[in-house]
């Protein structure tokens, strides 16, 4: 549902440093801006990765982090309306805490955080693909087309990030393998759950675009925190980029077997990739007029080697994406019917070259 928010209230009173609240000062579009930053680990050790700053200039306290890392420590798993009450009894409790003088007795009275406003939100779906291998399907979500003046940036093979040409772009979508994120980050011992999830995120970087995409004003967070508006503000984000033939793939079937196997096992293996992804095991023996025997040699060369052949349909992985954000709103259509997905006659990727279906490579 929800990841990183950055949440804001009014806040008039003035904050003596002590051990909790220290100093800072940091430049802000141009402008140097003092306050106050709390440091939560001497709280709550569990909050630690949350920032929580007094800006005396604009009078307000702010809090940003992850919800998810706030509930379970990690941000692998998604949080839900029920779990909202929990986070906000920690946020409420560390804010009492914080905002007490050496007594016990309370600086200042600040609502809970569920009525704060929400100037940052990043929209996440774990999507764990079903239809296709995970490779495949985060191949396909990685290079697709965004429309109008959107651009894509590609990070390597496993992420993209989808956001228009403006230096200052309020709206980016993030589709990227949560896996290796977690593996090389300090939630690696959540990897096996992070394992085959595609992690999708619309990130909203401003107070304008957080209400844009909820249709609230002002947004605050017990009024965005709901499965069923995320999936809709996400819908229509993802409703912007589509297939454009040509475009889904980066790395050809050949491409993939001759960076594994070497140039001459991938021409030795590659008539019998691209006759198993029109068939079955038999149907590409007797196409290749070779024994079963020597089909099931090559696919275990295949297999020992992390590859797998898959005719994948990148036009259908989108579908399954949006049909699985979909059935978290009841009741709300698509954000995009079928005939209306750019690039939508292409159901498979064909290498130019050989003119053989795309292949995908998956863990053995």
């Amino acid at each position: 549902m929800l990841d990183t928010v950055k949440i804001w209230t009014t806040f008039d009173a003035a904050i003596v440093a002590d051990e909790r609240w220290i100093p800072f000062a940091r430049n802000s579009h141009g402008r140097l801006v003092s306050g106050h930053k709390l440091r939560c680990e001497v709280i709550d050790r569990d909050l630690r990765q949350l920032s929580v700053f007094v800006n005396p200039f604009h009078r307000e306290i702010a809090i940003e982090g992850s919800l998810p890392r706030v509930r379970y420590g990690h941000n692998v798993d998604e949080i839900n309306e029920v779990d909202l009450p929990i986070v906000a009894a920690k946020l409420d409790r560390l804010l009492t805490l914080a905002l007490a003088d050496a007594d016990g007795r309370p600086i200042a009275e600040v609502p809970s955080v569920l009525a704060w406003y929400v100037s940052k939100a990043d929209l996440l779906f774990n999507f764990r693909p079903r239809r296709v291998p995970f490779a495949a399907a985060l191949d396909v979500l990685t290079n697709l087309s965004p429309a109008g003046r959107a651009i894509a940036v590609r990070v390597g093979r496993g992420s993209t990030y989808y956001r228009t040409k403006a230096k200052r772009w309020s709206v980016e979508v993030a589709i990227y393998d949560k896996a290796a994120e977690t593996k090389s980050g300090r939630d690696a011992v959540h990897l096996p759950t992070a394992r085959g999830i595609v992690r999708v995120e619309v990130r909203l970087r401003n107070q304008r675009a957080v209400a844009s995409a909820f249709g609230c004003k002002p947004p605050t967070l017990d009024r965005i925190a709901r499965v069923a508006a995320v999936s809709r503000a996400m819908l229509a984000r993802l409703a912007r980029l589509g297939i454009e033939p040509g475009l889904e793939s980066v790395t050809t079937a050949l491409d993939e077997l001759v960076e594994r196997l070497g140039g001459r096992d991938a021409r030795k293996l590659w008539p019998y990739f691209e006759a198993r992804a029109r068939g079955s095991h038999r149907e590409a023996c007797e196409r290749l007029k070779i024994s079963r025997e020597t089909g099931y040699r090559y696919r275990r060369q295949l297999r020992r080697a992390g590859l797998f052949p898959a005719a994948v349909s990148a036009r259908g992985v989108l579908e399954e994406l949006i049909e699985a954000l979909s059935a978290r709103c009841p009741g709300v259509a698509d954000a995009r019917s079928t005939s209306g997905m750019p690039g939508a006659g292409a159901a498979t990727t064909r290498n130019a070259a050989t003119g053989g279906a795309r292949w995908s490579s998956v863990k053995g």
